[in-house]
């Protein structure tokens, strides 16, 4: 099935009763509401005039602005509260009326090296240009959200100053930053998106250009393919940089139409994909080189670090391969990791997020200015864009998770509203027309859902899934209502770990994790203080010994490990195995004994 790009009708996304809807208020309320609330908040007043003139340190915290003011345009669109549209209408007005007459909006004093428009900004620490790319996008989204013209024009600008800088090839964007030029390649993304908003061409030609010259200085985004290179290899492999700079490469696409652009990026993310995934999710690496970079291709460890701002880069890239190809698995990788990866690196109190999760390991709260904060809360605030699409003839309703309300599709007044049971077993579609139209409504199912029933209007109704999706083509009438009932199973999945040494194997360890449809399930420390533990399962049937335990208090079910002679071993979702706060010890790879 197809979709039509990232076209979409006016509606609004209403966060369902769920993990995903509770994490989504809970952010809202605790952290996106009060991280900036006026002009003398902490992240605004850096761009002050006292503090920028004093600013001689090439830091990132410029960042939490940009990243605030796109998590506050897509929460706009999604509670249109009075409050936050204040708050985003002052700060856009601080920020601009600090904009340099060159366009310059970033937090550097203008006697620092690192300042993007110093010749000597390679010889230093700097993120400038990570600090613009994220200016534009925040303004355009919040531009475009509150119908903000100054908004517009400022992020216009700042783009106009990367080319007259930058343009004329004389200096590269690859010189300013760290990580051989990815953490600077970044701006391909926003230049793309100026140039999609604008309709002018500068901006798309020098994030081309900068393509370019990361070719000549080997990083082979473009060739690699060609080369058969694994991620890894490219410049550090930086793996929240580099899905940034995926992003870009589709947002370029869809400006120049270039074929090339769309193959590469499908190829690394399918690299990706098969070799540096956690079974959360995330973007794995930490043990092989370094912690923020992917691991070689093949290494493996249940402890391996996953940064979140990498999860929410990654789930960036998932969901705009999706609206570009209409593909389920870029589907199914966005819900992924979000019910396990990005729930998992947020705190039950809304405000605080893990740097780093693990399968195996203990969570850790990190520090006031560390990106992944930001990301965490933004990245739930862009789960709006992946819950629906509009196909050839209707919608898409593409997560199980949302409740969506729809009106003025095809210039029609059209209602469509999606709402899940808080069970999760259960969804139904509500289309109010008005009148009566032929439609197609599509319905995707989660990952490990089997299809128990449907019906229409209260009266059973045959369907089949179509490649994961349920597709109601028909004549609707006034509130008409489809109802959906699925089962999840419990699923065992296994993988064993070996090395071999002149044909001789020297290392071997089985290990295994269990899901409950699109949940990775995982263990708190065992009999209250055990992190690990050895289970014994059968190889032909390994799920025999998990038996499913709901619980009232529970929105999603307990799955008990039982065997003769132990207590039972408890798995919950890994979002909230151990606890949802900071010290938690939770394991999702176990190492299995077989029989």
């Amino acid at each position: 099935m197809k979709t039509l790009g990232q076209e979409r009708a006016d509606w609004t996304g209403v966060a369902s009763p769920g993990p995903v809807g509770d994490a989504v208020e809970v952010s809202f309320s605790q952290r996106l509401k009060r991280f900036i609330e006026n002009e003398d908040s902490e992240p605004i007043q850096l761009f002050s005039d006292d503090m920028r003139a004093h600013s001689l340190s090439g830091d990132w915290y410029g960042e939490h602005v940009g990243k605030w003011l796109v998590a506050a345009g897509h929460a706009l669109r999604r509670t249109e509260s009075d409050d936050l549209t204040n708050t985003v209408e002052r700060i856009v007005s601080f920020l601009i009326d600090r904009q340099g007459e060159d366009g310059y909006l970033g937090t550097y004093s203008a006697e620092y090296a690192g300042r993007l428009t110093n010749e000597a900004a390679s010889s230093v620490r700097t993120w400038d240009l990570w600090v613009h790319a994220w200016m534009i996008l925040g303004l355009l989204q919040v531009a475009d959200a509150l119908q903000l013209p100054r908004a517009f024009e400022a992020a216009r600008r700042i783009g106009d100053l990367m080319v007259r800088t930058f343009g004329s090839g004389e200096r590269s964007v690859l010189s300013l930053g760290n990580h051989q030029g990815l953490s600077s390649g970044v701006i391909v993304h926003p230049l793309a998106e100026l140039s999609r908003v604008t309709g002018e061409p500068q901006y798309a030609a020098l994030a081309k250009q900068i393509l370019q010259q990361m070719e000549e200085r080997g990083l082979a985004i473009l060739s690699g393919p060609d080369k058969a290179l694994d991620i890894s290899e490219l410049g550090t492999g930086k793996a929240y940089q580099l899905c940034w700079i995926l992003v870009g490469l589709t947002a370029l696409y869809r400006v120049t139409g270039d074929k090339q652009l769309l193959e590469v990026t499908e190829y690394w993310w399918r690299n990706i994909a098969e070799n540096h995934l956690t079974p959360l999710g995330g973007p794995w690496g930490g043990i092989g080189t370094h912690k923020e970079v992917f691991n070689a291709r093949g290494f493996f460890s249940p402890y391996g670090f996953t940064e979140t701002c990498s999860t929410a880069a990654w789930m960036s890239l998932s969901r705009e391969l999706y609206a570009i190809t209409g593909s389920i698995n870029y589907l199914q990788s966005f819900e992924r990791s979000l019910l396990n990866a990005l729930l998992g690196a947020m705190d039950e109190n809304g405000r605080d997020w893990c740097y780093f999760t693990f399968p195996n390991g203990r969570r850790n709260n990190t520090y006031h200015w560390a990106c992944c904060r930001s990301s965490g809360a933004m990245a739930l605030e862009e789960v709006r864009l992946a819950a629906s699409t509009l196909t050839e003839n209707g919608i898409s309703f593409n997560l199980w998770h949302s409740q969506i309300r729809m009106s003025s599709f095809g210039g029609r007044e059209v209602r469509f509203e999606h709402a899940v049971q808080e069970n999760g077993f259960e969804s139904y579609v509500k289309v109010d027309l008005q009148g009566q139209l032929d439609l197609t409504v599509v319905v995707r199912l989660p990952i490990g859902s089997r299809l128990a029933s449907v019906s229409i209007n209260g009266e059973p109704f045959e369907c089949k899934a179509e490649n994961g999706f349920l597709i109601f083509n028909r004549h609707w009438s006034d509130e008409d209502v489809v109802h959906i009932q699925l089962d999840f199973g419990v699923a065992v999945h296994t993988f064993t770990y070996s090395v071999d040494h002149h044909g001789q194997e020297v290392v071997r360890t089985d290990y295994a994790h269990l899901t409950w449809g699109p949940y990775v399930y995982s263990t708190g420390l065992i009999d209250g203080y055990k992190k690990e533990e050895t289970l014994r399962l059968a190889k032909l049937t390994p799920e025999a010994p998990f038996a499913i335990r709901e619980e009232a208090t529970k929105k999603l079910p307990v799955i008990d490990f039982v065997q003769p002679g132990r207590s039972p071993i408890p798995f919950q979702p890994y979002f909230e195995a151990g606890g949802r706060h900071d010290g938690a010890w939770r394991s999702t790879w176990i190492q299995v004994a077989w029989q």
